[in-house]
């Protein structure tokens, strides 16, 4: 028996892994300001660092574009997390934490797979589908794109630039 992966599934897991990016941007935020307020040393020393809040923002960042069915959010957040735990292990000496990240690697993975099957799927669905939108494309080539409404139709023109 074959397991079809469909549209709603696709959505499903991109969901999970962005709210699993939430819950650990949430989590690592609580951790952040607990070592803060408490001039912790040892294990939660390095987390007494403001400048961890990037991680917080990255992790942050990549949850929201998951939940625009971003490919480059998915993919970004699974290797910033793996490179992220190297770097932990690496300065403990140690590995740490291996069921939680297990864990969160799998939710992370769902993302990945999740998008790339979201955008296959809606473009078999629709020849036209682009993933990304048209408007966003042109201002990245520096050509110019105008919109026109004529009737119940939108006509698209181009502005030479």
């Amino acid at each position: 028996m074959k397991f079809q992966y469909n549209l709603d599934d696709a959505t499903h897991d991109i969901k999970q892994a962005s709210i699993a990016a939430f819950l650990s941007a949430a989590m690592s935020t609580l951790v952040i300001v607990v070592a803060i307020v408490t001039s912790a040393e040892g294990a939660f020393g390095p987390f007494a660092d403001p400048i961890n809040f990037i991680d917080v923002a990255l992790v942050v960042a990549c949850g929201v574009g998951l939940r625009f069915y971003s490919r480059t959010a998915a993919v970004t957040l699974v290797i910033y997390f793996i490179l992220a735990k190297i770097f932990i292990m690496l300065e403990n000496g140690r590995p740490s934490g291996l069921l939680f990240t297990m864990i969160w690697l799998y939710f992370y993975w769902k993302g990945i797979r999740g998008t790339f099957a979201y955008h296959r799927l809606r473009k078999e669905a629709d020849s036209s589908y682009r993933s990304t939108p048209v408007s966003f494309c042109d201002s990245c080539r520096g050509g110019g794109s105008e919109f026109n409404h004529t009737g119940s139709k939108l006509v698209r023109t181009w502005n030479a630039g």
